[in-house]
């Protein structure tokens, strides 16, 4: 255990350790250019509303200039102009829109002479109403932990894009801090493994059968009315090389049990090595810890904990010891958006 004990210490007073003043950031990194001028598509989708949304013709604008563009509306029906104001009220409404800008109306003719009406409209939420986005990680702060007794050491901000995945990292406070998070933290989170969508393909079941849509590259999960369950889930670095398959088990209560994850090689695809990470859920349907097999044993935890919103505050990472000693090893807090960042 005393060796065990210097190695660990070894890895910390490898790096060149700067003050936690030091580690002190500013947010200025974060462009307004980007939070402000995103464009539309960028937010994601509200949960729907319960009125209908506002509706302003070409040429009425909304008495409040402060809104941002959500989504596309279209309805497409052989019928009058108030009918189909009252049929994209109904879409913008379960897309959870504040209002509706109505572009144009056409008619439009199929080849056997039918015809219909077009009308299509930009959805948008003004500002004052983009609270939903607080339940979105804004960026994620890692920092290593020697031990209980020692201070936490920066390494490295990672900030998130409102599809919940990685857009860049700050540059890191310690030497190789961003590689520590790739080599650890993202690698196990369940973020990763479970809901992370860009260049992932999945084998999923639907309906009593297996379907492996190889056609889909890479494949939204972001709605489950097309599965019952995941079975497997493959990350591409490109069209034909595989990074690692998680291979995926449910316990009695339909969660994750467990999640094998068996990784290749970048030559031929071929099988490298495999990690099983082990999931225990709250009863309130939050994950309460991981445990990580790595190389054949228990090699790290995580205990994940969470604010009075349930939106995770912080997660600690430990080295899990022969003797079942938990040593402290990686801990990652987390910041959401708010309507502050549109102002």
């Amino acid at each position: 255990m005393f060796f065990l004990r210097i190695i660990v210490l070894a890895f910390f007073l490898s790096f060149n350790l700067p003050s936690l003043a030091q580690a002190d950031l500013s947010l200025e990194w974060y462009p307004n250019s980007d939070r402000h001028n995103m464009g539309m598509g960028i937010y994601p989708l509200p949960p729907p509303s319960n009125k209908l949304p506002e509706v302003f013709l070409p040429y009425e604008h909304p008495k409040d200039s402060a809104f941002v563009k959500l989504t596309m509306l279209e309805v497409r029906e052989d019928a009058p102009y108030n009918e189909l104001i009252i049929k994209i009220r109904e879409e913008g409404k379960k897309q959870g829109v504040d209002a509706i800008l109505i572009l144009d109306k056409k008619r439009e003719f199929e080849t056997d002479g039918r015809h219909f009406e077009t009308l299509t409209g930009v959805g948008i939420r003004y500002i004052k109403n983009m609270n939903y986005l607080n339940s979105y990680v804004k960026w994620q702060k890692v920092y290593f932990q020697n031990s209980a007794e020692s201070p936490v050491i920066h390494a490295v901000t990672v900030a998130y894009n409102y599809d919940s995945e990685v857009w860049k990292l700050l540059p890191e406070i310690i030497p190789n801090g961003d590689t520590v998070f790739t080599k650890y933290v993202r690698r196990w989170s369940p973020q990763h493994l479970l809901t992370e969508t860009k260049n992932w393909k999945y084998v999923a079941e639907y309906k009593d059968r297996t379907w492996n849509p190889d056609y889909q590259f890479p494949v939204k999960l972001s709605s489950s009315k097309y599965y019952d369950k995941v079975l497997e889930r493959t990350l591409y670095t490109s069209y034909y090389h595989r990074e690692k398959k998680c291979k995926l088990t449910y316990d009695s209560d339909g969660k994750v049990a467990s999640v094998e994850i068996t990784y290749f090689l970048e030559s031929a695809n071929k099988k490298k090595n495999k990690d099983i990470v082990y999931f225990k859920w709250r009863p309130d349907g939050l994950i309460q810890k991981t445990d990580i097999h790595a190389r054949n044993g228990l090699h790290f935890r995580e205990h994940f904990f969470y604010d009075a919103e349930n939106r995770l505050q912080y997660s600690s990472m430990v080295r899990v010891l022969s003797d079942k000693q938990e040593i402290p090893f990686i801990k990652s807090t987390y910041e959401y958006f708010s309507i502050a960042d549109f102002e």
